[in-house]
């Protein structure tokens, strides 16, 4: 069995005094003097690290002071306990927004991720329009201290965005083929994959930025930079950490100012979760909370200036009246160029104390360009600002309106002259019309020929438009016949008869060609253009004259509302949004996504794809919620969901797909949404172990739980069966489309793995046969530790205490060193059971001395014994394998086949599976076991239903027609909804119609008003599937 519990205790002594060795401030450190963790204990190249190779992360600093804590508790020796405050205090100091612990839960109280810890280092900053000459596709440019070259573009073309050097180019790029930088010489040579010969536009960075300190907090994106005021970005990864550390201090210390600590960090998973595709671009918050945050921004220019406020479920805009009509727009940004198209357009919904014209604005991309930005005017209800309106934009809605020349809707002229016969008339006005579900403003009309004496007389209205000339168009609507007339500059008549609309706006496109009356127009301006009666009576509205441009692109990535008039105006805004609304995400909110972003003080929405990696079922438990058990089997089925993603991309079982692609905002890029799958980066295997660390701490408090088991066993499964060579195949790479290999020596991912099992070895549903493999896992990562550990003699390496891979090259990383020490804490604190060792070992113990020695003899004796052990514990295995409770996979299905329960479904999930994993499958065998000794009465029913989820009230309503409903009261996971809506858990007597419905309360008062996405409400009623 594995090392002696001194063992651990020893080597989590050396590496303490590895730790105060290199606690300093110059050269190589492991601590600063200010109590900071470093990173890479040997700086990295500055020209190739990511992150400024000086710094230290939210992740060492935490995972250490874990480490020093839980030796504390393993030893109850001070110097643990005495340098996990030094850490603790840097966290606080340096790592936090405010060193002071908030005395109310307060969700933005978060560490920031990124602090400088070994020296100063010089900034960057980059330039997106850097000029250059190209001979025969080569230049030297010197930008001064230029540090990278992006890309090189076309003098006319542009950037997708600007926020960050990395931009697509909109336009003509010339590739790179590659670059040779003189770094610290501003000078750069740039070569082309093309013999391109000319002047072009080069995005670049450059080292000109200001000196980041020691202690300042940093950023890595999109350059190496200080951080802006306001602005915290904290990886989400590191709430579980900080939770775990703030409740290990109070279960020390009993200060309550770290449960008050704790209570932040459970306030801050909420609110980074608490997202919903759900999307609305702008929509009311709390009552006094401001409007202005989390991406919204306001441009005005009206004096006095605009208000907004959050009130009774509206955001109320008020306008004072203005010395001229000067605009106000507020908006945001909304992803990178979102479909516009015939599937895909906007709602708004809108209140106003008055009738009154505004605008909403989309932009192609996130800066502001005028010949990118599209228009659409409509004119608000009116009835009040509570009294509100749904108008939808649809890609043809919106336009360029520079080319109108006539029509008071675009702020033209609207004006005109009456030519008519002695008993004829005119009559024009500006009205208001209903125009596809919007209200804009036209000009109605009314031409009446007169009777002047046995024949009628004309009628005409002269537009007041001068110095234009065709091809424009005209937009109208009539149900007469009316001609548009044109006297050129030589006093011709030319004549377009309009064809009738049937009380349709229709636009015609007006050319040369399609006039009658001369040879040919004459040059110069056009004396006057009318409208000519044709009938007695003839009624035409006209909305403009002119040329429109509608909007000839289908996606957008900025939107914006807008008033610009002088009037005052009060506007009660409900929500911007997309439609048609996105399927729901799954998992959500009981997932944690890879960013939290505060900038300029506020929650920024953006929060990146979710990785497995960042997931801990396990603080679920710990009351982020106040139902505990949705949450934890949430986020365990995301990971199991996830394992079978990987299984199907790489034909292994066990391990999990790194990245879930979710439909929220346009994180999921270029991948289907709502799927698992892969990126360039997260192929490491720490995320691998990290996370079933966190799922095997689930069985840590609750050891009954099957679905952390199912995950768990699997995965330790499978690295077993790929664990060949002790010291040199275990798995540390997991890419796409090929099986796990292993490409390091990482002792992290090691003790990660050691976690797991002495967390799952506490499951109630281990087999003999799988606690023999934990005990025979635990010997393998022990070996591992102690054939790569560096032992203390003098400090002649500074690497003594660790377990560097690679001494000569002082290879080693805070973050290890603390995942290391926690490890070891535990292997101390824990009481292994002899059931972890194999039966023949008290026989071995047996062998005398001179035989003991033997390798050879002693390998071969293990050898034969073990295929022995291995019958003995499956012999075991067999009637604990076909438990109900127990079993998994193929004797699940036999199970089924006994009892009539097939594991295929008749119907598809929402998932898009139509066959049951274990756990849903178990429960729906539970249940069909139940049925088959059903007596036919509603009590049974309730015990049926008490045995399966004694947590969920059911009511059943006998409603002495032939039919019955059910009530289920409660939340449980989205497979199991769909379960029990399909009927195959309750049992219905023959003939009898079942209606089934689901609800639950909603625990989130911020969810109020809001659409909710995920499983936080669920209310059905459905036919059993045929």
């Amino acid at each position: 069995m594995f090392k002696a519990k001194s063992t651990f205790k020893k080597w989590a002594d050396d590496y303490y005094a590895y730790l105060e060795y290199n606690t300093k401030d110059v050269g190589n450190m492991a601590i600063n003097t200010l109590g900071l963790v470093g990173g890479s204990f040997v700086i990295d190249s500055p020209i190739t690290s990511y992150t400024p190779p000086t710094t230290g992360t939210s992740e060492a600093q935490l995972l250490v002071i874990r480490g020093l804590l839980r030796n504390y508790m393993a030893s109850k020796e001070a110097k643990w306990l005495n340098k996990a405050r030094f850490l603790m205090d840097a966290l606080l100091n340096y790592y936090y927004p405010t060193p002071v612990i908030p005395s109310e839960p307060d969700g933005s109280w978060v560490p920031h991720w990124l602090v400088n810890v070994t020296a100063p280092f010089i900034s960057r900053e980059y330039a997106v329009d850097g000029v250059a000459t190209f001979v025969n596709g080569v230049a030297t440019v010197t930008y001064e201290k230029v540090f990278r070259i992006y890309s090189v573009r076309a003098t006319d073309a542009t950037l997708e965005y600007t926020w960050s050097p990395a931009a697509p180019v909109v336009g003509t790029e010339y590739e790179i083929d590659h670059t040779d930088v003189n770094y610290g010489n501003s000078e750069a040579t740039i070569y082309l994959k093309t013999n391109y010969t000319g002047d072009a536009l080069v995005v670049y960075s450059s080292e000109t930025g200001r000196v980041v300190n020691v202690g300042e907090k940093c950023e890595a994106f999109p350059v190496w930079r200080p951080l802006d005021p306001g602005e915290i970005a904290c990886a989400v990864d590191a709430l579980a950490w900080a939770l775990d550390v703030f409740q290990m201090w109070y279960d020390i210390e009993g200060d309550e100012k770290w449960l008050r600590a704790v209570e932040s960090t459970k306030v801050s998973v909420q609110v980074v979760s608490g997202v919903s595709n759900a999307w609305f671009y702008v929509k009311p918050g709390k009552v006094g909370e401001e409007v202005l945050k989390d991406g919204v921004t306001r441009y005005s220019v009206r004096t006095p200036s605009e208000t907004y406020i959050n009130s009774g479920g509206l955001i109320i805009i008020n306008y004072a009246e203005s010395a001229g009509d000067d605009e106000a727009l507020f908006g945001t940004w909304v992803g990178t160029r979102i479909d516009l198209n015939e599937d895909q357009w906007i709602e708004l919904k809108l209140g106003s104390d008055k009738i009154q014209k505004v605008r909403l604005s989309i932009d192609e991309d996130a800066g502001y360009d005028p010949d990118k930005r599209w228009v659409t005017e409509f004119w608000t209800p009116g009835r009040g600002i509570t009294n509100t309106d749904s108008i939808q934009f649809h890609k043809d809605d919106f336009y360029k309106a520079d080319g109108i020349f006539w029509g008071s809707h675009y702020d033209q002229t609207s004006n005109g002259g009456a030519i008519a016969s002695a008993n004829s008339s005119v009559e024009f006005t500006d009205v208001l019309d209903e125009i596809d579900t919007k209200t804009i403003r036209v000009t109605d009309i009314k031409l009446t020929r007169g009777d002047e004496g046995g024949w009628y007389g004309w009628s005409q209205f002269m537009f007041s438009i001068w110095s234009r000339k065709l091809p424009f168009s005209i937009r109208y609507k009539t149900d007469s016949a009316v001609n548009f007339l044109i006297n050129d500059a030589d006093g011709v008549r030319w004549t377009c008869e309009l064809p009738g609309t049937s009380g349709e706006y229709v636009t015609v496109n007006l050319t040369e060609s399609m006039f009658t009356g001369g040879t040919a127009f004459a040059a110069g301006d056009y004396q006057s253009m009318l409208l000519d009666a044709v009938d007695v009576v003839t009624e035409i509205s006209v909305e403009y004259v002119g040329t429109k441009v509608l909007m000839n692109k289908e996606y957008y990535s900025a939107i914006s509302f807008g008033y610009s008039k002088q009037a005052a105006l009060q506007i009660g805004l409900e929500y911007i949004r997309p439609v048609p609304p996105r399927v729901p995400m799954p998992y959500v909110p009981y997932i944690l996504p890879f960013d939290m972003h505060y900038i300029n003080y506020a929650l920024s929405d953006l929060r990146g794809a979710v990785y497995t990696g960042y997931q801990a079922p396990w603080i679920y438990q710990r009351g982020i919620y106040a139902n505990k058990n949705v949450p934890v089997d949430t986020n365990l089925q995301f990971l199991r969901d996830s394992q079978t993603a990987y299984e199907e991309s790489t034909g292994t079982k066990g391990f999990f797909a790194p990245i879930f692609w979710w439909d929220y905002r346009d994180d999921h890029k270029d991948h289907e949404p709502n799927t698992f799958g892969w990126d360039t980066q997260p192929t490491w295997g720490g995320f691998q172990y990290r996370t079933i660390s966190d799922v095997a701490r689930v069985l840590d408090t609750d050891p009954s739980n099957r679905r952390a088991y199912t995950i768990f066993i699997d995965f330790v499964t499978a690295v077993d069966k790929l664990w060949g060579d002790t010291y040199n195949s275990f798995p540390t790479a997991f890419e796409k489309d090929k099986a796990p290999y292993h490409d390091q020596r990482d002792p992290h991912m090691i003790t990660n793995f050691m976690r797991s099992l002495i967390y799952g070895m506490k499951s109630t549903y281990l087999s003999t046969t799988h606690k023999r493999l934990i005990g025979r896992l635990l010997d393998r990562c022990t070996d591992y530790l102690q054939h790569f550990r560096v032992p203390v003699v003098d400090f002649s390496s500074e690497v003594e205490g660790t377990w560097s891979p690679d001494p000569a090259n002082k290879t080693w990383y805070g973050y290890w060193g603390g995942d290391i020490l926690d490890t070891l804490g535990l292997m101390q604190l824990t009481d292994f059971s002899d059931s972890l060792s194999p039966a023949y070992t008290e026989y071995l113990d047996l062998v005398t001395s001179q035989h003991r020695v033997q390798v050879n003899f002693m390998a071969w004796l293990e050898r034969s014994l073990t295929l022995l052990d291995d019958c003995k514990a499956a012999s075991e295995d067999i009637s604990f394998a076909f438990d109900l409770d127990n079993a998994a996979g193929v004797q699940l299905d036999i199970i089924g086949e006994q009892v009539g329960r097939s594991r295929a479904l008749g119907f598809q999930l929402s998932t898009g599976s139509s066959r049951l994993d274990d756990e849903d499958y178990r429960s729906i065998l539970k249940a069909k076991i139940a049925q088959n000794s059903w007596n036919g009465t509603i009590p049974q029913i309730y015990q049926i239903w008490d045995t399966l989820f004694p947590d969920i009230p059911l009511q059943i309503i006998d409603n002495q027609n032939m039919t019955m409903d059910v009530i289920v009261s409660g939340s449980f996971g989205p497979v199991l909804t769909e379960l029990v809506t399909a009927g195959l858990i309750v049992p219905k007597p023959m003939g009898v119609g079942v209606t089934i419905t689901g609800s639950t309360s909603i625990e989130r008062s911020d969810y109020i008003a809001a659409v909710i996405g995920g499983y936080d409400i669920q209310s059905i009623t459905t036919v059993n599937p045929t």
